[in-house]
């Protein structure tokens, strides 16, 4: 089962001579076995990708990997993006190394952002390289998930850190669906590359299983708009709570119901950016893009104008 598979993940695993996974100790539906975090180089001294949810039982684990591996120092940590599962740690990670270096790319929301607090940022941007002995890391932009998404890639090695933006198991979640798809994009502009290392799930090893894990990706999401699309044009128009429902029959736990109702909420806002499903029976909310989560009777039609062009060019699935 996919419970029984998300348990395989070992809480301390040497993936290779340059990277190491310590597990975050935090499983759940949208952190699968937990939050990956990596600690990256040869030497006493290694950077840290990533720092989990701040869990106590995550420092005994990190620790121990120290104690095996003869490291002795984290002067730098580098993170992925803002959310709690990967930033949540760093005051832990401080504890124990309080000259501690904190490298991620710059969001409006970090100076309200109480796990950041007295920590200072040190910014990120596209292209940068960061070193350590034994490894040469490059920062990709990859927003979508969230506006300040890295990824970074290993030169060493030709392997790509994908945070949430590829998952080692099933689908991610994303803010922004168009910015999205051009990460994935980006990603496949560095095709070939040796594995994935994904903010959760396992790593996704050699060149034929990376690009068929992004090109997943790419379908998927394809696939979802195509299912979308087809549901409006046959019922005339219809409402997010009633295409999660019809693709999931109900299966999917309360809180993964909510994160699928969001994600087909971003489907229908690209397609209505685009021109190619309109907003009807709308309540007295004036702004589409300030719609909640929790009202999702809104309903949804193609533009007629489009239909025809839709339905021969625009959503083939190769």
């Amino acid at each position: 089962s996919e419970s029984a598979r998300m348990n395989t993940l070992k809480s301390i695993e040497v993936l290779s001579p340059v990277v190491i996974r310590v597990l975050g100790q935090n499983p759940g539906d949208f952190t699968l076995s937990g939050t990956n975090t990596y600690l990256l180089g040869t030497g006493s001294s290694r950077i840290l990708l990533d720092t989990g949810e701040g869990v106590p039982s995550y420092l005994p684990h990190l620790q121990q990997a120290l104690s095996d591996n003869k490291i002795t120092d984290i002067p730098r940590a580098i993170i992925t993006h803002r959310h709690r599962d990967h930033i949540g740690g760093l005051k832990q990670i401080r504890s124990i190394f309080p000259a501690l270096r904190v490298f991620k790319k710059p969001d409006i929301s970090d100076s309200q952002n109480p796990l950041l607090e007295d920590f200072k940022i040190e910014p990120l941007k596209d292209g940068d390289e960061i070193k350590t002995e034994g490894a040469t890391i490059l920062v990709v932009d990859l927003p979508g998930h969230c506006r300040d998404h890295c990824g970074f890639y290993l030169q060493e090695e030709n392997s790509f850190f994908t945070g949430d933006c590829i998952l080692g198991w099933g689908t991610t979640i994303f803010a922004d669906l168009r910015v999205y798809l051009n990460s994935l994009e980006k990603m496949m502009d560095r095709l070939p590359m040796s594995r994935l290392y994904p903010g959760h799930g396992p790593v996704i090893e050699g060149t034929d299983n990376v690009e068929n894990k992004i090109v997943e990706y790419k379908q998927h999401r394809m696939l979802r708009e195509k299912q979308v699309l087809e549901m409006i044009e046959k019922s005339g128009s219809t409402s997010i709570r009633n295409i999660v429902q019809e693709i999931y029959h109900g299966q999917l736990s309360a809180r993964l119901t909510e994160g699928a109702q969001f994600g087909i909420f971003l489907h229908l806002k690209k397609l209505k950016e685009e021109g190619v499903v309109e907003l009807v029976e709308v309540s007295e909310r004036k702004n589409f893009d300030d719609a909640a989560i929790s009202e999702m009777s809104e309903s949804y039609r193609l533009m007629d104008r489009l239909k025809d062009v839709l339905w021969q060019n625009r959503i083939s699935v190769n």
